[in-house]
């Protein structure tokens, strides 16, 4: 009779699993997220950090990269008629703002609670939901607290 561990059996249980094995302190070494979730560490996930090792910094393409703001620091009683448009990750389909259910709030009010302003032909990216990306178009934009923006600094 073989031990409970030999070669075959450990073989079977292992069939259509994976496994890595990382030391707690290369974890911590190597990733300033300290993260310990196995999905992080998956083969595919670890081989694609792997490869954007040698990917530029998005920094190189722009001047600026900011998220929306912090939780309900906009409410839907905030929207009105006409001012500055709001837009959220909905608004960013097919790599294009959508101007269908854009939003807009008072200048007064974007600039009482600092709000950040974006222009055309900066990146919006949604990141909930369906993730989106566009180049938006219009002239002025300020983002919901979803989405993450990069561009030029005005004035560059």
């Amino acid at each position: 009779m073989s031990g409970p561990f030999d070669n075959a059996r450990y073989e079977a249980l292992l069939e259509g699993l994976e496994i890595t094995v990382a030391s707690l302190s290369a974890v911590m070494a190597s990733d300033v997220t300290i993260r310990i979730d196995s999905a992080y560490y998956c083969k595919a996930q670890l081989a694609l950090r792997e490869k954007a090792k040698s990917w530029p910094f998005f920094g190189k393409f722009c001047s600026r990269i900011s998220c929306g703001p912090f939780g309900s620091t906009v409410l839907d009683t905030n929207y009105q008629e006409t001012g500055i448009a709001m837009l959220r990750p909905f608004n960013l389909r097919d790599m294009r703002s959508d101007a269908n259910e854009v939003v807009f709030l008072s200048p007064d009010f974007v600039n009482d609670i600092e709000l950040k302003l974006f222009y055309r032909n900066d990146l919006a990216f949604a990141r909930v939901g369906n993730v989106g990306c566009s180049i938006i178009t219009q002239e002025k934009v300020t983002i919901s607290p979803n989405i993450i923006f990069s561009g030029r600094t005005p004035g560059s």
